[in-house]
């Protein structure tokens, strides 16, 4: 039965005219005639008496009109229904939120919806017990959003970063405590608030601290509040407290970073992917310029809950019946400065060992790390040869002399898993000459001796530079090995009129032994330094790798967008800030400045190896074939896309 013949029927029963029920449904009159007939023929009974002049219904019409006027009636009720029900929902938007979770987020978003929509939908939010409730409400309201922790991508759900969020200092006046960032070793023995105990934060921070060898009971001077109110009770009482502060936050009282709680963690935004494409591109919009509103850094970031990314038989393909106490060796150069932001800043700050802390209490092994410093490159190698160290930042020659000579050809045990940092305009090396020999250009060292630290970036940027000018052959070169004491390498360097050396070591080595130096360039075209680890390391222990590389992500982050790293970095590697500040500072021109960066340039390591590097094992009438060092670049790509830096 068809309703339009049911509704043509009906006009015909109630105008008592075919021509007056065609035009009420405006439709034509053979139209309603042939409907009608269908009808009849459906119900096999006549329902219209055509013999009478006047049109009217026979028995059967009379009771087809009696029922089906009921039943069109309650269908358009139910239209009626269903349509008012449509109308509201376009004209609500319901954004869903846990209880006591995000309230500035949420009180943000709230005004920023409302703004963006003009009056045009009314706007609600609604509480929820968890983030599983409010993914569910979400996927059945195409017209609402969702405030959650932790990012997810379904069928009908995705999530998009909404704000950030970071352990802080709150603070209204501390004597103790100075500087636009703080160690949180120094807050240990401060009057402090901090979370309410058994709360979200709470447990929160105890898993942050942990890896650093810290628990909440060594606050001896602690008290517990909730968050809600830590701000006023912090700026009416003086005292000090530990806060999650979201990053567009603006309490009553200061907010200081706290450098090894600097990581921030995700608020993320949930979106009905079926939902009309103006309401997402409106929420897009939203999202984009919420976005340039913020710091134009892309910070990595934390899940509350977060989900091992990969499986524990692809983290662990060796199983034990027992737990394995593994210690991870990693070889650094605390005092050389290029390195420090991927190096020292992620040893002092415990990243490392957070996220290794992470995948300890479901997995097979015991991992702890134990860092090697070291002040050049050459012991680095050695130990890396003989199995010492699993992962290691060295310089560009020396990367370059592990493939050609340590490791070459196919027996290579090390790969390339990122960049640290570099510099598009050289090494930065310098060449010092004794004060009085009066040598200004590297020519005048053809036929002597010049000291430097063997395998370091120096000695790569003196070899090309040598080779360049044709005068390698007739200069001696003397390793100046800066693991001995300071008294031990006078001697070294006294024996040479020339000391080629890289920052901060050439300062304190001109200062030590009279040197000045020379008018002539002693560099690469570029420079960089990078992390490399052992291959059979990285095969059996591929989060490890990972891990280290979120930590260096994190520590990048840090130095970014802290206002004063170089301060604390000059603290932590006992060089005085204007060295630190020369190497990474601001850049002026082509100077010594290098960039952290972790990009791997695969571009610039071809480069160097086939045009900048000087394999000295090789004779002069030699035609010279370097090896490319292997390069890795998956556990960088997957360490990015954990922390959600690349999708």
């Amino acid at each position: 039965m068809d309703l339009s013949q049911i509704k043509a029927f009906l006009a015909v029963a109630e105008t008592g005219s075919f021509t007056k029920a065609a035009k009420s449904l405006h439709l034509s009159q053979p139209s309603i005639s042939l409907k009608v007939k269908a009808l009849e023929k459906h119900l096999k009974a006549a329902l219209i008496d055509r013999q009478s002049n006047k049109l009217k219904l026979t028995e059967a019409g009379e009771f087809t009109h009696s029922k089906l006027s009921t039943i069109v009636n309650d269908i358009d009720s139910l239209e009626s229904y269903f349509q008012n029900l449509h109308t509201q929902e376009l004209s609500k938007i319901t954004i869903y939120h846990e209880k006591n979770l995000y309230f500035f987020s949420v009180t943000q978003l709230l005004g920023q919806v409302e703004a963006l929509f003009k009056g045009s939908k009314t706007i609600a939010t609604a509480q929820c017990e968890n983030q599983q409730d409010i993914v569910q409400h979400v996927a059945k309201n195409k017209y609402s959003l969702g405030v959650i922790s932790n990012s997810i991508n379904q069928d009908a759900i995705e999530s998009h970063t909404l704000n950030t969020e970071e352990f802080m200092l709150l603070r209204k006046r501390s004597p103790s405590i100075n500087g636009d960032s703080v160690d949180l070793s120094s807050l240990i023995n401060e009057k402090i608030w901090l979370p309410e105990i058994n709360s979200d934060s709470f447990n929160l921070l105890q898993k942050r601290i942990k890896p650093l060898g810290l628990e909440v009971n060594d606050f001896k001077n602690r008290s517990h509040i909730s968050e809600s109110i830590m701000p006023q009770v912090v700026e009416n009482s003086g005292d000090i407290g530990i806060r999650l502060c979201s990053q567009t936050e603006h309490l009553i009282c200061n907010q200081t970073r706290i450098n090894e709680l600097s990581t921030p963690y995700g608020i993320y935004l949930a979106i009905n992917k079926n939902s009309d494409e103006n309401f997402i591109e409106l929420i897009t919009k939203l999202l984009a310029h919420d976005t340039s509103a913020q710091q134009n850094i892309v910070a990595p970031i934390l899940n509350k809950n977060a989900c091992k990314a990969l499986t524990k038989d692809q983290i662990y393909p060796y199983k034990s019946s027992e737990k394995l106490e593994t210690t991870i060796n990693v070889g650094i150069q605390i005092r050389t400065i290029q390195t420090v932001v991927s190096g020292r800043a992620v040893q002092k700050l415990g990243l490392y060992e957070s996220f290794l802390n992470d995948i300890d209490e479901d997995s097979e092994k015991n991992f702890s790390v134990k860092w090697n410093d070291y002040k050049s490159a050459a012991p680095i190698l050695s130990a890396i040869k003989d199995g010492q160290l699993d992962i290691a930042i060295i310089g560009d020659y020396a990367i370059s002399h592990m493939a050609n000579n340590i490791f070459k050809g196919s027996t290579q045990d090390i790969v390339v898993v990122s960049f640290v940092s570099i510099n598009p305009y050289g090494s930065g090396s310098n060449l010092f000459a004794r004060k009085n020999t009066g040598f200004k250009q590297l020519e005048s060292f053809k036929n002597q001796a010049i000291a430097v630290p063997f395998l370091s970036t120096a000695h790569g940027s003196l070899l090309y530079n040598l080779n360049k000018r044709k005068i390698l052959d007739n200069t001696q070169l003397v390793n100046l090995n800066l693991e001995h004491k300071e008294s031990d390498i006078r001697p070294q360097a006294k024996r040479a009129v020339g000391m080629a050396c890289f920052t901060p070591f050439d300062h304190f080595l001109e200062e030590d032994n009279h040197y000045q130096k020379i008018t002539d360039e002693v560099s690469t075209p570029f420079s960089f330094y990078a992390v490399v680890v052992r291959k059979s390391f990285a095969t059996q222990n591929p989060y490890a790798v990972i891990c280290f590389l979120k930590a260096m992500l994190c520590s990048n982050y840090w130095f970014r967008s802290t206002s004063s790293p170089l301060q604390h970095l000059s603290r932590w590697t006992g060089v005085s800030e204007s060295f630190v500040h020369s190497i990474l500072g601001k850049r002026n021109g082509k100077d010594c400045h290098y960039i952290p960066d972790m990009t791997i340039r695969e571009d610039w390591i071809k480069e160097y190896t086939n045009n900048i590097f000087i394999d000295t094992s090789t004779k002069a009438d030699q035609k010279q074939t370097s090896i490319m060092p292997e390069i890795e670049k998956d556990f960088l790509n997957k360490a990015m896309r954990d922390l959600g830096m690349l999708r």
